[in-house]
């Protein structure tokens, strides 16, 4: 026998959890339940019987949404200073979000972008390449300077010592095999550069 009045504290909180079918695979199901309102309470304690629903009522179905597109979602963790996306630019930030093995760093955005001049550069402000394999796509940020806090969160994190180039490798950064040649060489190019200043 089940009961189709929920009870005053499953009507104050809107659900309550039904217990049949479902119970006998360790499943407890949560429906939600219509709050009366106070028209609602008048009318079952008056003798009069309430309004019956008008038939427009019942057979006008609501109208679903204008499918608007939608926005490309952009992530953002700080609000940064206004800076141009320059060498020396990226190096400061990568040291003020805390990366180890900057210099390694620096190289892979110059390797991933072009040298800055990448279309998911300049229009997403992914300076690393970072991409969605759920959603396949690129990741959009606010500001360059969000993706850089994204590489620690979704790659350095996993970083516990050792050579860094092999922990790239180990993990599957790039799909090139010849990508940690070509990051040491950028690594060398830039070094001279990069200490000097």
């Amino acid at each position: 026998m089940t009961c189709l009045v929920p009870c005053r504290a499953q009507t104050a909180s809107g659900y309550f959890h039904t217990i049949g079918q479902s119970e006998r695979y360790g499943k407890v199901v949560a429906a939600h339940v219509e709050m009366p309102t106070l028209r609602d309470t008048l009318a079952a304690e008056s003798s009069e019987p309430p309004d019956p629903p008008t038939e427009k009522a019942e057979t006008e179905m609501p109208k679903p949404a204008a499918t608007a597109k939608k926005a490309p979602r952009t992530r953002s963790y700080r609000n940064w200073k206004e800076r141009e996306l320059t060498m020396f630019n990226l190096l400061e930030v990568i040291r003020e979000v805390g990366l180890s093995n900057g210099l390694i760093v620096l190289a892979q955005a110059l390797l991933e972008t072009g040298h800055f001049s990448s279309r998911v550069c300049k229009e997403y402000n992914n300076l690393f390449g970072l991409y969605d394999s759920k959603n396949k796509k690129y990741f959009r940020f606010n500001r360059w300077e969000d993706s850089v806090v994204a590489y620690q969160r979704m790659i350095q994190y996993r970083y516990k010592g050792g050579n860094y180039f092999q922990f790239l490798k180990r993990i599957g950064y790039a799909e090139d095999p010849r990508y940690i040649v070509k990051l040491a060489r950028m690594v060398k190019s830039i070094y001279k550069d990069v200490v000097t200043r």
